[in-house]
């Protein structure tokens, strides 16, 4: 018994692509099978025919997990995604996998609407943004954005002006911007944050800027941006039905029965075409952030940000 190879892998993903688009004629391009996962349905498949026999064979079935790994040149050609349930040890993963990228000169800046951060990164600087609080100027500083006291629409503001700001400024150096529960802003399309952001996620490396967005849940996320990371990382997977459809549209039935019983700290890792199990440990940061606010704040100056924060809304003008 032998692994599917990739010719098989093609083939099999060819004919689940014609049933699911019965009124599609022409041969899909192997990229568009990736993308939109039925390379890696139709690779679960061949390998579950191929654990099915051994296991009638033996009788046993082992999984090997991996040691933690992570692509840093990949992360220049694409985006990463990271997703889970609560607990599932993402939010520690990420910080991990940042503080890897700071160690390359990247420069790292975090939106973070859970306040977890702050404990569980080694970055160099926070601010805890408040209604009226007076956000400091950074440059080069990694830095981790706590927008946990605010609200959502405010949330949604520093989310848009801080994607544009990072698109006009001129990058010297990488810069990741990492994302805590992107289903906030990654839901569709349609709004203009999301477009904000969808073109970091498209053509930010253009400008030496990549987006790694972190979720409860892929069924919360708009597929576009799932199909624009390379690299991804599923911990334990929520219990809805909308989350194990979602999952096993891309990664298949034994992927998903993974992922459901994933312990935490493990995680079900896509390296371009590849997946695997690993196992990373938990991220323990040797130093703390430091309050930025504390240590350059401008009590008489009016920032940006805070202006941003302040303003009223425009009203409707009637019949519009």
């Amino acid at each position: 018994m032998t692994t599917p190879n990739r010719e098989q892998i093609i083939e099999r993903a060819t004919e689940l692509y014609f049933n699911a688009n019965p009124q599609v004629t022409n041969n899909p391009e192997v990229s568009e099978l990736i993308e939109s996962g039925f390379f890696w349905s139709a690779q679960a498949e061949l390998m579950s025919n191929t654990t099915k026999t051994i296991r009638e064979q033996s009788k046993t079935f082992d999984l090997s997990i991996y040691d933690f790994s992570f692509d840093c040149d990949l992360m220049q050609k694409s985006n990463l995604l990271i997703s889970g349930s609560n607990h599932s040890g993402k939010t520690r993963l990420a910080s991990m996998i940042a503080s890897i990228l700071r160690t390359f000169n990247w420069q790292i800046v975090v939106l973070d609407n859970s306040g977890a951060w702050i404990e569980s990164s080694d970055l160099d600087f926070y601010q805890s943004l408040q209604q009226g609080f007076s956000v400091c100027e950074f440059d080069k500083q990694s830095i981790i954005l706590d927008t946990s006291d605010l609200t959502l629409e405010q949330q949604k503001k520093i989310a848009e002006t801080l994607s544009l700001q990072l698109w006009n400024r001129k990058q010297s150096e990488w810069v990741c911007l990492f994302i805590e529960e992107a289903e906030l802003f990654c839901k569709n399309l349609r709004g203009s944050t999301s477009q904000n952001l969808f073109r970091l996620f498209s053509v930010g490396r253009n400008r030496k800027i990549r987006v790694s967005a972190i979720t409860t849940d892929l069924a919360l996320l708009d597929p576009s941006f799932i199909r624009l990371c390379s690299q991804r990382f599923h911990g334990r997977l929520n219990p809805e039905q909308n989350a194990k459809t979602k999952f096993k549209s891309y990664y298949g039935q034994t992927w998903l029965d993974v992922a459901q019983k994933l312990a935490t700290g493990s995680f079900v890792y896509l390296h371009d075409t590849d997946v695997q199990l690993i196992n990373a440990q938990l991220f323990t940061p040797k130093t703390k952030p430091m309050n930025l606010s504390m240590q350059f704040e401008r009590p008489q100056k009016t920032s940006f940000w805070s202006r941003l924060l302040e303003r009223p809304q425009r009203p409707k003008r009637l019949g519009a």
